[in-house]
């Protein structure tokens, strides 16, 4: 398991850094002091190593938000999705765009919606269940977190943003159009 966790970590750099197409399997092994073999015994080709290594960060994306959101209120846990998808999958995206191929930019976009999809989701429906949004339905919700989502993952590579302003701002307005709040300004 270790050999593997070392070759995850080394195939990480490389394909953000190079992208798929220029990372080299026979780099990968001469960085890590092992055989092209050995990277095969445990990954079958290159492009299953890609997947693994893009899965493996959608988990540890998944994983920051639920382990940051147990027990929150729904506003603390928009502002923990918010600052998982703007903080670590999108600021990540940011630092690494200029490096970074298209093609890997594809598949981190396509991995960031299917990470960030199911953890809307969660946070709409409890909203939506314990009457702390908008009686809006849930899929106008899925809409808006969808285009919300969908403009940040676009556009972060070519638009300089502060990524602590872009979270406050974000949270500010899902607080204010969506989340219901009684006469003293605490959610209903």
């Amino acid at each position: 398991a270790a050999t593997s966790q070392r070759i995850i970590y080394s195939a990480t750099t490389f394909f953000l850094n190079f992208g798929y197409g220029k990372t080299s399997v026979d780099e990968l092994a001469r960085d890590l002091g092992i055989s092209k073999k050995t990277i095969y015994r445990f990954f079958a080709t290159k492009e299953d190593l890609f997947t693994t290594v893009i899965r493996t960060m959608a988990n540890g994306y998944r994983a920051a938000f639920e382990l940051e959101s147990v027990g929150l209120s729904l506003r603390d846990q928009m502002r923990s999705l918010c600052r998982t998808v703007v903080f670590q999958i999108f600021s990540n995206a940011q630092e690494h765009s200029d490096r970074m191929a298209p093609d890997v930019q594809a598949m981190l976009r396509d991995v960031a919606h299917e990470v960030v999809r199911p953890l809307v989701e969660t946070v709409i429906e409890r909203g939506v269940r314990e009457g702390n949004l908008h009686p809006y339905s849930a899929d106008f919700y899925r809409v808006i977190f969808a285009v919300l989502f969908t403009g940040f993952s676009y556009r972060l590579g070519s638009i300089p943003v502060e990524p602590e302003k872009l979270r406050d701002d974000l949270v500010s307005f899902l607080e204010h159009a969506f989340i219901i709040e009684d006469s003293q300004g605490t959610p209903a």
